[in-house]
């Protein structure tokens, strides 16, 4: 099993405190030179522990995750894909991440749930998008895009089967939603 951690500060605990200082030592050419092609890994167990949302830390499980890198290189946009078991639901991410400086972690990525059990992440939906959600099953076929944790945009198709949302402010509505 793999441990990934958030701190409170929003940093993970694979990025470095000084990342500028990292980013602009590789990109000066110091260093050892590290690059990395085809690495794969599969039927991997995830904990991740977020203390950055306040509160208690949110655990979160993934099982089952399968994870591709085409290509590897330190200060470059490195091609993704990931998959795997999430909240009763399947979960896949493809696209693009990095590179990671400092609070920047660029992201381009297609994101996929199916079948996802909404209260594992009601925390974030309330957290970024205003949203209380205490029941339903989540279907999303989506665009992320964003340079920060807390500035990402998502341009896409989002489905919830037997559940329930609020907007903040706004009294709770219950609908059933078929899947298409």
């Amino acid at each position: 099993e793999l441990a990934v951690l958030r701190g409170r500060d929003g940093r993970f605990n694979f990025q470095s405190p000084s990342g500028k200082a990292k980013a602009k030592k590789a990109a000066a050419g110091s260093g050892p030179a590290i690059s990395a092609r085809d690495i794969k890994v599969s039927d991997v167990s995830i904990r991740f522990e977020d203390r950055a949302m306040g509160g208690e830390p949110l655990i979160t499980q993934v099982e089952e995750l399968e994870l591709s890198v085409e290509k590897w290189l330190p200060g470059k946009t490195t091609p993704v894909k990931v998959s795997g078991q999430l909240a009763g639901g399947r979960a896949s991410l493809d696209g693009s991440v990095g590179p990671i400086a400092g609070d920047r972690f660029p992201v381009d990525l297609q994101a996929l749930l199916d079948d996802l059990d909404i209260a594992a992440i009601a925390p974030y939906l309330e957290h970024y998008a205003g949203l209380k959600a205490d029941k339903g099953r989540l279907q999303l076929n989506s665009r992320v895009r964003g340079e920060k944790q807390t500035e990402v945009s998502l341009k896409g198709r989002l489905a919830l089967e037997d559940g329930r949302v609020q907007l903040e402010g706004r009294r709770s509505e219950e609908r059933r939603v078929g899947k298409e």
